[in-house]
């Protein structure tokens, strides 16, 4: 019995545009032979100026029952000589990052996960004009950085790194039930905050061979929800239902922890 053919397949393209001179390599293989999986592509390209390459695009690409999915994105753009920023795509969601390098040895990255929702609608079934659903779903957005600053003195072993890495990330679960009627919607839903967390770490990190001195803190907040009634409008500009009205029924407080370095962990004040 024949198994699906896999290879690997890699493009790189480099152009430089002030000397108009276009350099491309292609190259296949076969990464495990013919029986085991589907087929996947790799393309690179690059723009370049004075023979600099400024940006260069990216995409993995798997090919399922003749089907190509892009599942995997990316772009990286060098601004200038201290600045890159990076747009990923992962499944059509972005997330996009920033590195940047101070003249000092300074140097800053961020990641930055938009909001994102996935949302499912289970159930619709008409009754006269009006149209009822079930719609449940999940929302998130994060952020993620770190940053390193040296501060060198002579002599050279007084010297001191700190990192600094800092977290924030929320993600909810809902679920409503609505009626639709002409450019109408109203139902009620419920929602609950999965988890939002922010977090940071910093660590200074001394030439002398001494211990590394460690500090962090943040706050862990969890199963906070409401119950809500609702009013949709839809949106022709925007082309989806914007909400034009909300009102909490039942709400109820969740968990929350606070925790650091020098308090532990504690309850979050109210």
């Amino acid at each position: 019995m024949r198994g699906l053919k896999f290879s690997f397949i890699i493009l790189i393209s480099i152009s430089y545009g002030a000397f108009g001179q276009d350099l491309q390599v292609k190259e296949e293989r076969k990464a495990l032979g013919k029986a085991l999986g589907p087929t996947l592509n790799v393309e690179t390209s690059g723009r370049g100026v004075s023979g600099e390459a400024q940006s260069t695009r990216s995409e993995a690409r798997l090919r399922v029952l003749g089907k190509s999915i892009s599942y995997l994105k990316s772009e990286l753009t060098v601004a200038d000589e201290t600045t890159a920023e990076v747009k990923t795509y992962a499944f059509g969601k972005r997330i996009s990052g920033v590195l940047e390098i101070g003249n000092e040895g300074l140097l800053k990255w961020k990641a930055v996960l938009p909001p994102i929702e996935y949302k499912i609608t289970p159930l619709v079934y008409p009754v006269g004009p009006v149209l009822l659903q079930v719609d449940a779903g999940v929302r998130g957005q994060g952020e993620l950085s770190a940053e390193i600053q040296p501060t060198l003195i002579l002599p050279i072993e007084q010297s001191i790194v700190d990192v600094i890495i800092g977290l924030d990330a929320e993600a909810d679960a809902f679920v409503e039930g609505s009626g639709k009627l002409l450019v109408f919607k109203a139902g009620i839903g419920g929602e609950m905050q999965i988890i939002r967390a922010n977090a940071s770490l910093r660590g200074s990190f001394s030439f002398l061979g001494e211990a590394p001195v460690v500090t962090y803190g943040g706050e862990l907040h969890a199963f906070e929800g409401a119950f809500f009634a609702f009013l949709d409008i839809f949106n022709f500009f925007g082309f989806r239902y914007k909400r034009l009205w909300r009102k909490n029924l039942f709400d109820w407080r969740g968990i929350c922890k606070s925790f650091s370095s020098t308090d532990g962990n504690e309850t979050c004040p109210n």
